[in-house]
């Protein structure tokens, strides 16, 4: 009884080895597949057209990160409070360092969040007197931080006030209501809404693409 036992246990033990290979194997040939899929060009630029189209204004005000020459932008609306925007910020983040070809043109909302409105305050503080580089390296330690009370620890000894704050909160909030984004982030890329199939950081792949797409080559 106990052999008996032993080589039911071992039969089963095999199996399962076996399946859990084969589940491996059709793993790998799916995410191959997914690979290619994302990696072509004719299907990306499909998906980026289906998609709305928004013009978007750059002004003195703007917040700019990266190279501000680049024929390619990204328009993100983010909020300074919401996990999903951390997640698009550290992606962003990448291609700004990665890609001379790539800008970021960033707005963040308030909503009258007390928080919010110290962030805008020492963000626009640091980007007008220090540059956009000290303005990044605020927003890094915000999203890459943990809080304690609602307040991010070693950023907030930081908040800065700035007589330009109230300003920048009534022309983003314009911004939001004019294109009607109601929920962060919402990220565009040369005025066209990001495809959801795709990870920001596959931009690389389609950077020649995206230089020569122009409105008057949409449908």
């Amino acid at each position: 009884q106990f052999k008996i036992n032993v080589y039911l246990s071992t039969f089963k033990l095999s199996c399962f080895w076996g399946s859990l290979q084969l589940n491996l194997v059709e793993k790998n040939k799916v995410n191959t597949a997914i690979k290619k899929f994302k990696r072509n060009k004719e299907i990306f630029r499909l998906l980026l057209e289906k998609n709305e189209y928004k013009e978007f204004h750059i002004t003195k005000d703007s917040l700019i990160f990266g190279n501000p020459d680049a024929p390619i932008t990204f328009t993100a609306f983010l909020n300074f409070n919401c996990i999903p925007c951390q997640r698009a910020y550290v992606q962003l983040r990448q291609l700004i360092d990665n890609c001379s070809e790539i800008k970021v043109h960033a707005i963040f909302s308030s909503y009258n969040q007390k928080i919010s409105k110290k962030m805008i305050s020492t963000l626009y503080y640091l980007y007008t007197k220090k540059g956009p580089k000290h303005a990044l390296i605020f927003l890094d330690q915000w999203y890459n931080t943990t809080t304690r009370n609602g307040v991010k620890k070693n950023v907030d000894s930081q908040f800065v006030f700035s007589e330009i704050h109230e300003i920048i909160e009534n022309e983003n909030t314009k911004l939001f209501e004019k294109h009607k984004i109601y929920r962060t982030p919402s990220i565009f890329i040369n005025g066209y809404k990001f495809p959801n199939q795709y990870e920001y950081h596959d931009t690389e792949y389609f950077k020649d693409e995206l230089k020569l797409l122009t409105r008057e080559d949409s449908p």
